[in-house]
């Protein structure tokens, strides 16, 4: 099939027709990569690197953790972690508690107007280095 375009102002509406549709199919595509890779608002985030961040909501929980277990830790260094926005922000942690031992520890940091400190919520025990940290 062959479009013939006989008229000269007609070839640019054609031509200004296919930039558009593509510079729309472009962000189109570009879009929704974007949205697949992106964690939806209340869904739990890609894993990430322990920061200084998650030390410090580590280190807060960590009394709480240890009442909770019934157990003193020599070590309490978060390995890695998910994050679940909410009002506030949820934390699942991997944290090391010495002799290659795991715990994955759920703690829930409140907005920072509150003024609130980041508050233990749940744990779970018998995890190793390479268990996923999944919602619970």
């Amino acid at each position: 099939m062959r479009f013939m375009i006989q008229n000269p102002s007609s070839q640019l509406f054609t031509v200004q027709f296919l930039t558009k549709l593509l510079l729309v199919l472009f962000v189109a595509v570009v879009f929704q990569s974007a949205v697949v890779t992106m964690v939806r608002p209340g869904g739990i985030g890609n894993e990430l690197a322990c920061d200084s961040d998650s030390q410090e909501v580590a280190d807060k929980v960590r009394d709480s953790v240890e009442e909770r277990t019934n157990t003193s830790y020599s070590q309490f260094t978060v390995v890695s972690y998910k994050k679940q926005t909410v009002a506030g922000t949820n934390y699942f942690m991997k944290i090391n508690v010495g002799d290659d031992n795991y715990l994955h520890v759920k703690a829930f940091k409140p907005l920072p107007h509150t003024k609130e400190d980041p508050r233990y919520t749940d744990h779970l025990s018998g995890k190793g280095k390479d268990d996923e940290i999944e919602f619970f």
